[in-house]
This record gives C-alpha cells, sequence and structure tokens, in this order.
C-alpha cells in the first residue's frame, strides 16, 4: 500500500524540500540544556506585561488560544502568539 503511494508521488519529488541529516548527533545534555531554555524564555514571555496595554471589558477572541497555551491577556507571549 505504502509503495503504491509514494511511486504516485514520485514525478513531484523533485519540487519538495528535503531536510539533510545532521552532520554530528546531539548529546542528550544539549537537547535537555535547550528545551528547559526555551521553556524558561516562555515563561518568561508570560508574565512580562505590554507597555501600554488597556485591559478592555469587551470579548476575548483569543481566550482558547490562551486557555491552550497558559497564557495571559496583555503579555508579551500574548503579542508573539498572535502574530505569528
Amino acid at each position: 500500500m505504502a509503495s503504491k503511494f509514494l511511486a504516485i508521488f514520485k514525478p513531484f519529488q523533485r519540487f519538495t524540500f528535503e531536510v539533510k541529516k545532521p552532520e554530528r548527533k546531539l548529546s542528550f545534555k544539549a537537547k535537555l540544556f535547550w528545551t528547559f531554555g526555551i521553556l524558561i524564555l516562555y515563561l518568561a514571555m508570560l508574565n512580562i506585561p505590554l507597555v501600554g496595554f488597556k485591559e478592555t471589558q469587551g470579548t476575548d477572541p483569543f481566550y482558547a488560544m490562551r486557555a491552550i497555551l497558559a497564557s495571559q491577556r496583555g503579555t508579551l507571549a500574548e503579542l508573539f502568539f498572535t502574530n505569528h
């Protein structure tokens, strides 16, 4: 089944992008360092308020996204994730 599926898309393969294999394998310590570093950055973004942000008492269109990302209204994380 998979070989027939891949055979159908074989002519289009030259138009797709390919990610090269890494030249070296990262150690577990390096992976752990980057994971916790990004986690700390994310948690910091959740606590840095935006300057000049006015708290309004209207409907919140990003309520569901904020619940999923564990974000607060008017923080740097909200600015980053709503613009990307």
